[in-house]
């Protein structure tokens, strides 16, 4: 599976828990693919997330299904 942004692509963030983070127009900086493989529930979690930040400072990871790209 392949990353769904690019590092330097421009994104916002549509749907974070922390609500001052909704809205906000960050770029990537950095790609992290994580798969975990449980036993117990014989399942796989497989996700990408994100360092972004928004021009200024660094705003941390976000979660691939939290951002969407930016249409202009």
């Amino acid at each position: 599976m392949e990353a769904k942004f690019k590092i330097g692509e421009t994104l916002i963030i549509t749907n974070d828990p922390d609500e001052s983070k909704r809205g906000k127009e960050v770029t990537v900086v950095d790609t992290f693919h994580f798969v975990r493989k449980s036993k117990v529930t014989e399942s796989v979690v497989d996700l990408w997330e994100y360092k972004v930040e928004d021009g200024i400072k660094p705003i941390g990871w976000i979660p691939e299904y939290h951002l969407e790209a930016l249409s202009k």
